[in-house]
């Protein structure tokens, strides 16, 4: 739980006995208008949910507070965190506190990395793409020549732009910051 976070008390049909500020800001901005406080939360959160837009399987278990679990919903641009937590005594379920988090933020900044990554992943195969080029023009080249100090000039040339493309290859497919030596030396001497 964060200071952020909404609370939300369900009776045991699933209708809110109590919703904090929080909570009830939370839905106000996926577009509820009137007050959680009287209202089935299941089938006000399905109504609030974007039409057409993919839905939490859970999300009607979560907002009725039947089950453990948590769901999202999105609406409106504003994606709410529900987690449910069943009350019971003596195995009886008596209702449900439901946490509300609005977690759009996140979710915005999540989408945000994966399409970074994805174009760092692009640009890295085109570089690797254009160096393979470079070194298949360079190979071109030495077979038309008929100077052998010029063919083996170019073909240390085609050493060496292979071997720059076996370095960038090794580091962007490095997730950490560190990369084994060893390996990019092997490479480029299997290379050789």
């Amino acid at each position: 739980p964060r200071v952020g976070d909404g609370l939300l008390r369900l009776d045991q049909s699933g209708e809110v006995i109590y919703a904090s500020p929080n909570a009830q800001s939370a839905y106000r901005r996926l577009g509820l208008a009137a007050d959680l406080a009287g209202a089935r939360l299941d089938r006000t959160t399905l109504e609030l949910a974007a039409p057409g837009a993919a839905r939490d399987e859970n999300l009607t278990y979560t907002a009725s507070g039947r089950a453990p679990g948590e769901s999202e919903v999105e609406a409106r641009g504003v994606t709410v965190q529900l987690r449910s937590i069943p009350l019971t005594i003596d195995g009886a379920r008596i209702g449900a506190l439901v946490m509300v988090r609005d977690v759009t933020e996140l979710r915005r900044r999540e989408r945000e990395l994966m399409t970074k990554d994805a174009t760092i992943r692009e640009i890295h195969h085109r570089v690797k793409n254009n160096l393979q080029t470079v070194a298949a023009l360079l190979r071109l080249q030495a077979r038309r020549l008929d100077n052998p100090e010029a063919r083996v000039a170019l073909d240390e040339a085609v050493g060496r732009v292979g071997s720059i493309a076996i370095v960038h290859e090794m580091l962007s497919h490095t997730p950490d910051e560190v990369v084994d030596f060893d390996d990019i030396a092997d490479r480029v001497v299997q290379m050789a």
